[in-house]
C-alpha cells in the first residue's frame, strides 16, 4: 500500500494519527474508482484499514506493519460489477446464507491497541477533527462506555478479549442527536449497532451472524437482526416477496446485506451443463462474500432529496438523476422535481434555517416539511404538473410557422448512439449533419466557435441541421439555439434525449467500451464524468423532445426518431428499403468518427456481428457443380442474373460468412446470450462446417449449414452453448439477383424451405462440401465488404 501511495497518490493515500497511549496508527484511504479499475491491482480491498509500524530489532531490518483495525472488504450491489449477477451468486456460493439489515449510520471500528487499551475509530479518522467539537470516534467512545456500563463490563475487559481473539468489531453509530443520516433513528435505538466481527488480517475472515448476535447481547451493543437460508433461491424469493418494500420488522431500513461464502470449484456446476455460462466470482473458495441490496423507497428517494438540498445550498446545478437500487438511474422523478422547486424557494426565503444541513442537522425536519406541503392544494398541484411532465415522452411543438426550420440536438451519455442516429437521419431526409468531433482545431474554444458558426450558416440557409454533440449541459443547448435563431428567428429546436431511468453506470461503461473502442477503465471514467456534470433536459428548453432508451436497438431508436421527425416537419415516411439502407450506412463505422483515447492511439472498431468465416472458397465448389452437372435452368437463371449484377463474382460477399448473431438481434434472450459468449472468447475458435445442398427461389441462393462441429475441445464447448434454435437457422447467402434484396430475407427462404413450400427448390452437390471456419467479430453492415476486426 505504501508503494502504491507513493506512485499513485490519487488512488491510495494514508494519514497518521497519534492515539492516547502515545503510539501512532495509520489510516489508508482508497479512491472509489480504484475498486472498479480492472487494470489497477490493490494488495487488499479493505475499507476502513488501520495499521501501525512495528519497531525494528536492528537498523538493517526492514520496517514491518500490523493491522490494528479493519472493516469489511469492498462489496457491491447485484449487477454493479460484471461478475456479480444473481446467476453467478446462485452457482458460485455455498450456504448457509444470511440476510442482515444494512444499518443507516456511520461506520465505527473497535479494536485493541494493547491487552488493556481500546482503539475506537471511524472509517478514516480517530480523535478530534477540525470540523466538529465532537468527532465520530469520540461520540462512539461515549456510547461504548454507556453500553458496557449497562451490562457491567469495562473497556479493559473488552480490550483483553479482542486482543486474545485478534478481533476488530464493526459497528454503526446511529444517533440523530449527533448526526442525522437518510433515515430517522428512534431515540430508543440510538447507539452502536454491532454487525460484524473481523479477524485482524489481510485475508477477509468474519464471524457468522450467530456469533455476532450473541456477542452484541453479552457486551451491551444493539444486535443486528438477520435471517438464515439454506439456498440462494430462497434468499431471492424472500427479498422479492416482501410486502412492504423499504421496511423489515419495524421502521424503514436502507436495505439488506446478503452474507455468504464462495463455493469450492468442485461444488459449482460444470459450465457446460448450464444453458448460459456465468462468470466465476474472482475470490478464493471459502472466502466471505457480501452483497448489498438497497431499497429504492424510501431510502434512496430520501437520499436524493438530501443531495438536492445540498446542491441548492452550495449553489451547484441540481441533478435529478438519482442513483437508485442496483446502481440504476431513476430520474427525473416527479417528486424530486417538485422538491427541487420547493427547497429552492425555501432557501431563498430563509437561508439561515438550513445552515445545519452540512453537519447533518435538520435533514429529517426539512423532508417532513416538504411532505406536509405536498399534501396541501399547492403541493398536490405541483406534483400533478410534474407527473404529467414526467410521463410525456414527446412534447407538442409550437404551431407551424411559415419558413420555420429545425435544429435537432442530442442529449445523452457517450455511446448511446447519437452519431449513428444522426447518420441515418441525414441519409433518409437530407439533413445537414454537423459533428462536433469532426471539427479540427488546436483549441477547444475554436472548435466550439466553428461548431456554432456552422449552426448560424445552415440556419441562414433554412437547412435542417443535426447538431451532433453531447449537449449534456443546458448552456450547450442554449448556445446552439441562440446561434440558430441569430440568423433565423423562427428556428425551432427538437431534442432526442436518452432516458437513464433503468441504466446502471456499469452497463453504460461496457456499452461505451464496446461501441467506441475505449478500455473499460477509460469508459467508466467517461461515464462517471457525464453523470457528474449532466443536466437533464427541461421541456421549456426545446419545442419538441423525444425520449429514447439507452439500451434500445438502433432500429427501435430510429423508428421513434422517424415518426417524430415526419410528424413535426410534415415529411413523408420513408419506405422499408430506405430505412434498411439508412441502418446499414449508420452501422458502418467509416461513415462516422470513432473516438480515440489520444490522437496517436489506434482503435479497433467494435463488432457489429459475429460470424464463422470459412477458409475454403465456396464459389469454387458451386462453379464445379455447374460445370460437371446439368443443374436446373431455374437455378442457372438466378445464378447468371446475380453474376451480371455483381460483375464476375456472383457471391454477395467475396468472403462468405455464416452469421451467428447480429447486434440488431440482442433483444432476444438466446441471441443476447450468444453475443456475450462470442465477446468473451479469448482463444481462436475453429469449426468444421458442412454444406451439401443449395436452396433457392427466383431471388436468392442460400446454402443451409448441415453440420457444425468444433475443431478441438474449446470449440466444442463453444458450440454446445449455442441454442439449438440458432444452429438450425445457420446458413450462407450465396447469391442475389438484385442489389435491393437484403441478406435478412434468407431467413424467410429457409423457413419456407423447411415448411415444404414448392416455390423453394433444392439442388445437391455431388459430394458434401466441408471446410474449416473461424469465429470472427466483424465491424460494419453484414451486406458490405468488411474486414474482420477480431
Amino acid at each position: 500500500m505504501q508503494e502504491i501511495a507513493l506512485e499513485q497518490p490519487r488512488s491510495v493515500s494514508s494519514r497518521t494519527f497519534s492515539v492516547a497511549d502515545g503510539s501512532s496508527v495509520t489510516n489508508w484511504r482508497v479512491a472509489k474508482s480504484a475498486y472498479y479499475n480492472s487494470s489497477f491491482t490493490l494488495p487488499t480491498k479493505i475499507r476502513g484499514l488501520w495499521t501501525r509500524q512495528l519497531p525494528r530489532s536492528s537498523d538493517d531490518e526492514e520496517h514491518s506493519w500490523e493491522i490494528v483495525a479493519r472493516g469489511y472488504d469492498k462489496f457491491y450491489e447485484v449487477d454493479e460489477v460484471s461478475w456479480l449477477s444473481w446467476d453467478s451468486i446462485y452457482h458460485n456460493t455455498v450456504g448457509p446464507h444470511y440476510v442482515t439489515i444494512k444499518s443507516n449510520g456511520s461506520l465505527v471500528l473497535i479494536s485493541a491497541l494493547t491487552p488493556q487499551k481500546l482503539l475506537v475509530t471511524s472509517k478514516n479518522s480517530v480523535g478530534r477533527n477540525a470540523s466538529r467539537l465532537v468527532s465520530h470516534s469520540m461520540k462512539a467512545e461515549e456510547w461504548l462506555e454507556t453500553h458496557l456500563n449497562a451490562v457491567g463490563k469495562s473497556p479493559r475487559e473488552l480490550a483483553f478479549l479482542l486482543w486474545r481473539q485478534n478481533w476488530s468489531l464493526v459497528c454503526e453509530l446511529c444517533d440523530d442527536s449527533f448526526e442525522e443520516h437518510v433515515l430517522e433513528v428512534p431515540v430508543e435505538s440510538s447507539g452502536l449497532h454491532l454487525h460484524g466481527i473481523n479477524k485482524r488480517q489481510v485475508v477477509f475472515c468474519t464471524e457468522c451472524p450467530d456469533v455476532v448476535h450473541a456477542f452484541a447481547l453479552e457486551w451491551g451493543f444493539f444486535p443486528t437482526p438477520y435471517e438464515t437460508f439454506d439456498d440462494m433461491l430462497s434468499v431471492n424469493a424472500y427479498i422479492s416477496d416482501l410486502t412492504s418494500p423499504g421496511k423489515w420488522k419495524g421502521p424503514p431500513i436502507e436495505g439488506f446485506v446478503v452474507r455468504t461464502k464462495v463455493a469450492p470449484v468442485a461444488n459449482t456446476p460444470d459450465a457446460r451443463s448450464l444453458e448460459h455460462p456465468v462468470p466465476r466470482i474472482p475470490l478464493p473458495a471459502g472466502q466471505p462474500l457480501f452483497v448489498k441490496i438497497k431499497f429504492s423507497e424510501p431510502y434512496l428517494l430520501y437520499r436524493a432529496l438530501r443531495e438536492i438540498t445540498k446542491c441548492v445550498l452550495q449553489k451547484r446545478p441540481v441533478t435529478h438523476f438519482v442513483t437508485m437500487a442496483n446502481g440504476l438511474f431513476h430520474g427525473p422523478l416527479p417528486v424530486t422535481r417538485a422538491y427541487a422547486g420547493w427547497i429552492t424557494k425555501r432557501i431563498h426565503e430563509d437561508r439561515s434555517s438550513f445552515k445545519g444541513i452540512a453537519l447533518g442537522h435538520g435533514i429529517h425536519a426539512t423532508r417532513n416539511l416538504f411532505f406536509q406541503w405536498s399534501r396541501t392544494e399547492a403541493g398536490q398541484e405541483a406534483l400533478h404538473d410534474e407527473e404529467l411532465r414526467w410521463r410525456t415522452e414527446v412534447y407538442s411543438p409550437l404551431p407551424p410557422v411559415a419558413n420555420q426550420h429545425w435544429i435537432i440536438v442530442f442529449v445523452g451519455p457517450p455511446g448511446c448512439g447519437k452519431t449513428a442516429l444522426s447518420v441515418a437521419l441525414a441519409h433518409l431526409f437530407g439533413f445537414k449533419h454537423v459533428q462536433y468531433d469532426k471539427i479540427k482545431a488546436k483549441r477547444k474554444k475554436t472548435v466550439k466557435a466553428n461548431f456554432l458558426g456552422m449552426m448560424k450558416m445552415w440556419s441562414a440557409k433554412q437547412v435542417t441541421v443535426l447538431a451532433d454533440a453531447s449537449s449534456s449541459l443546458r448552456k450547450h443547448r442554449r448556445d446552439i439555439r441562440d446561434a440558430a435563431t441569430s440568423t433565423h428567428p423562427v428556428a425551432k429546436v427538437m431534442a432526442f434525449h436518452w432516458a437513464l431511468r433503468a441504466v446502471s453506470t456499469d452497463v453504460m461503461s461496457r456499452t461505451l467500451s464496446r461501441r467506441v473502442g475505449l478500455s473499460e477503465d477509460d469508459a467508466r471514467k467517461t461515464v462517471d464524468r457525464f453523470v457528474l456534470l449532466h443536466e437533464p433536459l427541461r421541456d421549456a428548453e426545446v419545442d419538441a423532445a423525444v425520449a429514447l432508451d439507452y439500451d434500445a436497438s438502433l432500429e427501435a431508436s430510429l423508428a421513434l426518431a422517424i415518426r417524430a421527425v415526419c410528424d413535426r416537419l410534415q415529411l413523408s415516411l420513408p419506405d422499408a428499403t430506405e430505412i434498411w439502407e439508412a441502418l446499414e450506412i449508420a452501422r458502418d463505422p467509416s461513415n462516422h468518427v470513432v473516438k480515440h483515447g489520444s490522437s496517436h492511439e489506434t482503435t479497433v472498431p467494435h463488432p457489429t456481428y459475429y460470424a464463422l468465416v470459412p477458409q475454403g472458397n465456396l464459389l469454387i465448389a458451386i462453379e464445379c457443380y455447374v460445370l460437371t452437372n446439368n443443374p436446373p435452368t431455374s437455378f442457372t437463371t438466378v445464378l447468371e442474373r446475380a453474376r451480371q449484377n455483381d460483375g464476375s463474382d456472383p457471391l454477395l460477399f467475396r468472403r462468405p460468412h455464416i452469421t451467428l448473431v447480429h447486434e440488431a438481434q440482442l433483444h432476444a434472450q438466446d441471441s443476447h446470450a450468444l453475443w456475450r459468449l462470442c465477446s468473451a472468447v479469448d482463444t481462436p475458435i475453429r469449426c468444421q462446417v458442412t454444406v451439401k445442398r443449395l436452396i433457392y427461389d427466383d431471388r436468392l441462393i442460400v446454402a443451409p449449414i448441415e453440420t457444425l462441429q468444433g475443431d478441438g475441445d474449446t470449440a466444442n464447448d463453444f458450440i454446445r452453448h449455442i441454442a439449438s434454435s440458432i444452429v438450425q437457422r445457420l446458413h450462407i447467402v450465396v447469391a442475389r439477383c438484385r442489389a435491393d434484396i437484403q441478406p435478412v430475407e434468407a431467413h424467410a427462404l429457409l423457413d419456407a424451405w423447411r415448411g415444404g413450400t414448392s416455390a423453394v427448390k433444392t439442388v445437391f452437390f455431388t459430394q458434401e462440401v466441408t471446410t474449416i471456419a473461424r469465429l470472427r467479430g466483424i465491424a460494419g453492415s453484414s451486406n458490405a465488404q468488411k474486414s474482420p476486426c477480431t
